[in-house]
């Protein structure tokens, strides 16, 4: 139990945590930035998690082309880094409607951009009602990992599974599953059939989601810095049911090819994956609204706010290499070119 524990702790720690807002202080913050302008904030900053890890969860599927024999298999556990685009360290400041930026500055980086974030303000007839900014770059790279198990099928066939049952604790919940099939379709091809390599086609589905739950909950006067102004509070809202709700995926099918030179095996893949993300926070959440010349300010109360939605389809290449050790022992390396470029590796027990 607590060998699952810890595997668990890693998964949250190297995947999901680098994409809480850096820790509920900056949700806080981000809340203080009023209804107009929330939803914008938030889709800027996480837009690397939302096609980062959901094209991750479509990588490190394989390791050869070639097929294990009738109820063959491996066991392979592997772990990469996701490298972001340039253009998507940043985001613009532009579409703002209620929030000032306080220095100038045109662009805040994003969850795996540079440096702190860009302070903005909320004013109103010159006095201003808070000063935040928005939250500071985290990681340049996004982590990938994955653990799954494969067998041998009659007819060229391997079938593979991932898995993480879920865990569920009094503050988070989370799982992995996905499936996958490669066939040897060399075997169908007269004349190619015999010639020294492998070549298949795989096709891949993996599925994640995470839940977390708030231990301090956001409150209205977390979202007020200035007491000449007063808070019109809604009677009867709780705010304590307050946390997040991700779900990422991504389907991926690739033309792998193969060649065994005794230990070491060079292979090719190339293909597409359709990949899908999902955030929204659940709860009750306070945001600040309409503000009265007596200097009271509305507090609207917002339910399940900011959903987020990143849909991508993004054409692969991968080139990587498998190398047999103490012969059922294998260690495998390889880099992806996609819209977000993933290097990997991992070490399997492979039984053939």
């Amino acid at each position: 139990m607590k060998t699952r524990h810890l595997f668990i702790a890693i998964v949250i720690t190297c995947v999901f945590v680098p994409i809480s807002l850096t820790g509920q202080n900056d949700i806080s913050q981000l809340f203080k930035s009023g209804a107009t302008d929330i939803q914008g904030l938030a889709e800027g900053y996480l837009k690397p998690a939302g096609y980062g890890l959901s094209e991750g969860l479509g990588t490190n599927w394989y390791n050869t082309a070639a097929t294990h024999k009738l109820l063959g298999f491996d066991i392979t556990v592997g772990a990469g880094a996701m490298f972001v685009p340039t253009s998507d360290k940043t985001f613009s400041l532009s579409g703002l409607q209620a929030l000032q930026v306080v220095n100038g500055q045109t662009s805040a980086p994003t969850l795996s951009g540079k440096g702190d974030g860009v302070l903005l303000r909320l004013a109103s007839n010159g006095q201003t009602i808070t000063e935040f900014s928005t939250p500071k770059g985290v990681t340049p790279v996004l982590p990938a990992i994955n653990a799954q198990i494969t067998i041998g099928l009659p007819f060229g066939n391997d079938l593979s599974f991932r898995f993480v049952p879920n865990v569920t604790n009094n503050r988070y919940n989370v799982g992995l599953w996905g499936v996958g099939i490669k066939h040897n379709i060399k075997q169908w091809i007269p004349v190619v059939k015999l010639l020294p390599f492998d070549a298949s086609v795989m096709i891949g589905y993996t599925r994640v989601h995470f839940n977390y739950n708030f231990e301090n909950p956001i409150i209205p006067n977390d979202l007020n810095d200035n007491p000449n102004f007063t808070l019109n509070v809604p009677a009867g809202v709780s705010y304590d049911n307050q946390g997040m709700k991700l779900t990422a995926s991504s389907l991926m099918a690739n033309i792998i090819v193969s060649k065994r030179l005794l230990f070491f095996t060079p292979y090719l893949g190339f293909g597409v994956s359709s990949n899908d993300f999902h955030f929204n926070f659940t709860g009750n959440y306070p945001v600040l609204g309409t503000v009265h010349s007596d200097n009271s300010i509305d507090v609207n109360t917002l339910t399940n706010p900011i959903p987020l939605h990143y849909a991508s389809v993004s054409p692969q290449l991968t080139l990587g290499f498998r190398l047999k050790i103490l012969w059922v022992l294998a260690l495998h390396a390889q880099y992806t070119f996609q819209q977000y470029p993933t290097a990997s590796a991992g070490i399997g027990i492979n039984i053939r």
